[in-house]
């Protein structure tokens, strides 16, 4: 049996071959942004943050926004986090002469469903549009883009996009109650025992006792929280 030919090395043994994990880290980071191949990216180990920054500027340097699903939703780490990202595809298209070219446009190229549906909610929180909204497919995630949307722009209205049976148009009337210290969204409140703790923390929030007879048989409770009985 012949001899199996020697390994061909590759572009990435260069870095593999560096001894020093910091210095290694920032040569696949370079590499990958040189050669827009983001799977060089995921060789990058111990530095959470720098692999981050290596998904966000391979995506943005191949200008492809669905690589930022690679991104974490939230910021553990001092690295670049998923809306930062689709932000930055943001600004960058904003700037351009077309509207068809915008960021929401830009969600229509990712092929899998959640990280579509991901970019359309990033991207109503950012540019503060609920119709971009009607984009998600995702019912939970829908509503939580109009949930997050009315809270951005603090617009009651924008509840009433949300669904009345699924529970967001509660939770988002629950919420912008509290932030904007407004009675009245309580009012708007179908469901009882909901309607009831929004009036419940409006009396905290304003240290006001008279409103704790709007929180039917939390009222005893109501009045007790605030030293009242």
């Amino acid at each position: 049996t012949p001899p199996l030919p020697p390994k061909q090395p590759t572009v990435s043994d260069t870095c593999e071959d560096i001894d020093n994990t910091s210095e290694r880290n920032k040569c696949f980071h370079d590499l990958a942004l040189d050669l827009e191949d983001i799977s060089l990216c995921d060789k990058i180990k111990n530095f959470s943050n720098l692999k981050d920054e290596c998904y966000f500027d391979v995506a943005i340097k191949k200008n492809d926004i669905s690589l930022c699903d690679k991104l974490p939703e939230t910021k553990e780490t001092a690295g670049k986090i998923r809306s930062e990202c689709y932000a930055a595809f943001s600004n960058y298209t904003n700037q351009s002469e077309s509207n068809e070219s915008s960021n929401d446009a830009k969600c229509d190229e990712i092929a899998d469903q959640s990280a579509r549906d991901n970019c359309y909610l990033d991207t109503a929180i950012i540019k503060k549009d609920p119709d971009i909204c009607e984009s998600i497919v995702g019912g939970n995630t829908k509503e939580q883009c109009y949930i997050k949307v009315a809270q951005a722009r603090e617009d009651p209205e924008i509840c009433e996009r949300a669904s009345e049976s699924g529970g967001g148009r509660t939770q988002c009337y629950l919420i912008l109650s509290k932030k904007l210290q407004n009675m009245e969204l309580c009012e708007k409140i179908q469901d009882q025992d909901a309607k009831y703790i929004c009036f419940f923390e409006i009396a905290r929030i304003k240290k006001d006792p008279s409103i704790c007879n709007k929180t039917g048989h939390m009222e005893d409770t109501c009045l007790e929280s605030l030293g009242a009985k």
